[in-house]
């Protein structure tokens, strides 16, 4: 009985290691730019959680124990402050495992660039031109509103005129 609750005790904390390994990758592609960061986070959170409930799942049978958790929290802890001494290291392996595939990504990228830079252009074009169009139209309508506005104002003079002038007309009998 107590062997097998130090076996998954073990278990817990080899996929804690995991889980930090898998951290510390994804750690040295986040410092690649603001995005990647993001985008790192998001997996680093999502892979320790996978990695959890699949350990779980086969060395515990699915049945959680706080001791369970306290292994995993550490050996993940452990393999990050371990990792932590090796970081150049695995950023230098980075590198060069991933220069030579981002000089090809910025190659391809600038190839579709060039090709799509006349289309790019030309709905540029459109935009500015439908901006145009709204801008007149808007100025139209704020013309329109104006002398709306004025035919009303000089129409209620008149009116008031000639109320005044009728008013003014005294009839003795």
């Amino acid at each position: 009985m107590i062997l097998g609750e130090c076996g998954i005790f073990a278990a817990m904390f080899a996929a804690g290691a995991v889980t930090g390994v898998i951290s510390a990758i994804l750690n040295v592609l986040g410092r690649t730019g603001k995005a990647a960061r993001y985008v790192t986070d998001v997996l680093m959170a999502l892979s320790a959680g996978v990695v959890y409930f699949i350990a779980l799942q086969l060395f515990a049978y699915g049945v959680f124990r706080i001791y369970s958790l306290a292994a995993y929290l550490i050996g993940t802890l452990c393999s990050l402050r371990l990792l932590r001494r090796f970081s150049p290291y695995i950023r230098s392996l980075a590198r060069k495992v991933m220069s030579p595939l981002l000089k090809g990504y910025y190659r391809a990228e600038n190839r579709i660039l060039r090709i799509c830079r006349p289309l790019i252009e030309k709905e540029e074009r459109k935009r500015i031109f439908r901006r145009q169009k709204r801008e007149e139209k808007r100025q139209k309508k704020i013309l329109a509103k104006s002398e709306k506005i004025a035919a009303n104002i000089s129409h209620k003079r008149r009116k008031r005129r000639r109320k005044i002038g009728r008013d003014a007309i005294v009839v003795e009998r």
